[in-house]
């Protein structure tokens, strides 16, 4: 395992409120079983791992943390279906501090796709930049319905930023979402496999 550069630390981020339940189940479909024994977030969490994060960030609501605590736990291991096995090659790259974006069919998260991506602490500024040039703020001007839009911004308002470059593409073949029932039949009908995570990778994280 390639250790990260000096004073650099890689975070993974799996960002879970903001978007819209649409399976029409009591949990999160974000804790839809892939496969035997592995959730869609489990299989987020592993991708992660893959990539050598120093630290794995869940964000969820309280009102869902009590079960994803159960299922995930303390341990290592956007919600959408594809195989993680891709984007190893780019590893050592990611922690060197470059920007890889996962890409479908030419795709990325820019155009809406809940696909992997890295950036950099100065991306991240010219990112929230971007976000606070489009955000409505609280003003009592506005109904509240109006204020602070942010918080419904979909993927591409938020990261179709032309002032970020895209140091390289990470092609991934089979892309499967959780947007409709039929679109995650069409993942069962498939001949992708999602595994679990090795229990060699079962290490103390904190969730």
């Amino acid at each position: 395992m390639q250790p990260a550069p000096k004073s650099r630390i890689l975070a993974g981020i799996i960002p879970i409120t903001g978007r819209e339940n649409t399976l029409g189940l009591p949990w999160d479909d974000c804790l839809q079983p892939l496969s035997y024994e592995v959730t869609a977030l489990e299989r987020s969490v592993y991708e992660c791992a893959v990539m050598n994060c120093d630290s794995i960030w869940i964000i969820c609501n309280d009102d869902t943390a009590p079960l994803i605590k159960k299922r995930i736990g303390d341990y290592v291991l956007n919600p959408n279906i594809y195989d993680v096995r891709a984007l190893k090659s780019a590893r050592a790259d990611i922690r060197s501090g470059k920007s890889y974006y996962g890409s479908y069919q030419g795709k990325t998260v820019r155009d809406n796709l809940y696909l992997p991506f890295s950036f950099t602490p100065e991306d991240w500024l010219e990112l929230r930049r971007g976000v606070n040039e489009k955000n409505t703020g609280g003003s009592r001007d506005l109904s509240i319905e109006e204020r602070w839009s942010a918080k419904n911004f979909t993927l591409d308002k938020i990261f179709n930023n032309d002032r970020i470059d895209i140091d390289k593409k990470i092609e991934i073949e089979e892309y499967y979402t959780l947007d409709s029932w039929a679109e995650l039949r069409e993942y069962y009908k498939s001949d992708l496999i999602i595994k679990k995570m090795p229990k060699s990778m079962a290490k103390p994280f904190t969730l």
